[in-house]
């Protein structure tokens, strides 16, 4: 799979599948909403919802349209070292040990 285009209208506190697709190595396409900047870490191209749907279906298509263009024209070991620096930074920040020690810190800041 060369791109995650996921459409996303509804403000997720996170994606599991756009994390799964991050940790394999996959390009991601999706929405500029709630947490998804925070999940994809820079890593995706993320397109700004907005009020008018058809200007983001637009934009959407368009960003997944380069982002298969640029898959298709790149420099195949820049490609290769950007994605393992993406794989490599899913796998140290977004295991689940990871996470449920977030959780376990904002948890305990609550009382």
């Amino acid at each position: 799979m060369a791109v995650l285009a996921y459409p996303n209208t509804y403000p997720e506190t996170s994606c599991i599948a756009v994390r799964e697709a991050l940790a394999a190595g996959c390009r991601v396409v999706t929405s500029a909403l709630a947490a998804l900047p925070e999940t994809t870490a820079g890593f995706a191209r993320l397109v700004p919802p907005g009020e008018d749907r058809a200007a983001y279906r637009d934009g959407f298509v368009a960003a997944t349209v380069a982002a298969l263009e640029e898959g298709a024209a790149a420099d195949l070991s820049a490609l290769e070292s950007r994605l393992r620096r993406q794989v490599d930074q899913v796998a140290a920040a977004s295991n689940w040990p990871s996470l449920a020690g977030l959780w376990a810190e904002w948890l305990r800041g609550l009382s």
